[in-house]
């Protein structure tokens, strides 16, 4: 039997690194890549779950995409998937509750999602499956008033990757 789902791939997520702007992220991929590419010995592109923070995310927009493209590209890596949860730096000494901010309540999950999922469909030809790690809908004893709130928000962005 052959199996009707696509490639997948098991990758290196770049939030395993301090690195809130694009420059500190993009340092970040110098250093660590080349060192993972040697261990693996594998000349294939290395699969990456890209994480862009918030305030990298509106480096990119603001700068283009043309730094982030040409790293990406000069450390042959691929990334499949992006890093939605953590919104903020959550390298700081106290994050705990903090990385569940903000949830899909709020209209500011929703933009950054779509924002990531633009950088995405930028980076990668029609036709190619990617991916968005996202948070869970709500976080603890949620009102239902935000369960609904984030519903509307998943629903919305359904349409919009649709659209995409």
């Amino acid at each position: 039997m052959t199996d009707p789902s696509p490639s997948r791939h098991v990758g290196y997520c770049t939030n395993v690194h301090a690195g809130a702007t694009l420059e500190q992220m993009l340092a970040n991929l110098r250093q660590h890549v080349p060192a993972i590419r040697h261990h693996l010995q594998d000349p294939a592109p290395l699969p990456i779950g890209l994480w862009l923070s918030r305030t990298s995310l509106e480096d990119v927009r603001r700068t283009g995409l043309s730094s982030l493209r040409d790293t990406l590209a000069e450390l042959e890596t691929i990334p499949f998937t992006m890093n939605g949860f953590p919104y903020g730096d959550f390298h700081q000494s106290r994050v705990k509750h903090a990385v569940y901010s903000p949830g899909w309540d709020d209209p500011r999950r929703l933009t950054y999602t779509l924002d990531l999922a633009a950088v995405m469909t930028e980076l990668h030809p029609a036709g190619v499956t990617r991916g968005i790690s996202t948070l869970p809908v709500a976080w603890g004893n949620a009102p239902t008033t935000a369960v609904e709130a984030a519903g509307s928000a998943l629903r919305t962005l359904a349409r919009e990757l649709s659209r995409l």
